[in-house]
């Protein structure tokens, strides 16, 4: 990225410069460098705009609304998610738009819609185990965990936790 040379090592119209750019960019935010983590992840989605690449692109919208999430910045986390969530649900990429939903919970939580926050949490989690998709639904229970917590109801937040890390434990032991 420092050396501009993204053309060298990713010619063809794929997921891997998008992708990478917008983990880094997260990674930067993680780091508190929210001005250069900003710069990447807005690189990441004109690249897959720019290859026409609709799963990069609808990744890319979720991990954008979570750097604007870390930083605090609600308006701008949701201007991220509700694409990522059209776009997830047209391709039926499930994972992602029910995460996506989850995080969009958290974030109307956080901005004192506590109700829309809640239903938009509880709408994710129960799209994501209608799929059966259990690679990632310890982050759908983690973020729908943060709005319980949110909230003031830890039991419930406990549970979702309690299941992710149970889920997380079996998928290891698999070698997954």
């Amino acid at each position: 990225e420092r050396t501009e040379r993204k053309l060298d090592f990713f010619t063809m119209p794929m997921l891997g410069y998008s992708l990478l750019a917008s983990f880094g960019g997260l990674a930067l935010g993680k780091l508190g460098n929210f001005e250069a983590g900003e710069r990447l992840l807005q690189k990441g989605l004109d690249n897959a705009q720019k290859i026409d690449d609709p799963i990069g692109l609808a990744s890319i919208q979720c991990m954008t609304g979570i750097f604007f999430m870390q930083k605090g910045d609600w308006k701008s986390a949701i201007k991220h998610l509700e694409p990522g969530i059209k776009l997830a649900k047209k391709i039926n990429y499930t994972w992602v738009e029910a995460f996506c939903w989850c995080c969009l919970g958290y974030v109307n939580v956080m901005a004192g819609n506590i109700k829309i926050g809640k239903n938009y949490s509880k709408k994710g989690l129960r799209l994501h185990l209608k799929s059966g998709i259990e690679m990632s639904i310890t982050y759908s229970y983690y973020a729908s965990g943060m709005v319980c917590s949110e909230t003031g109801d830890w039991e419930t937040a406990l549970n979702y936790w309690e299941k992710a890390l149970t889920i997380s434990q079996k998928n290891n032991e698999k070698g997954n």
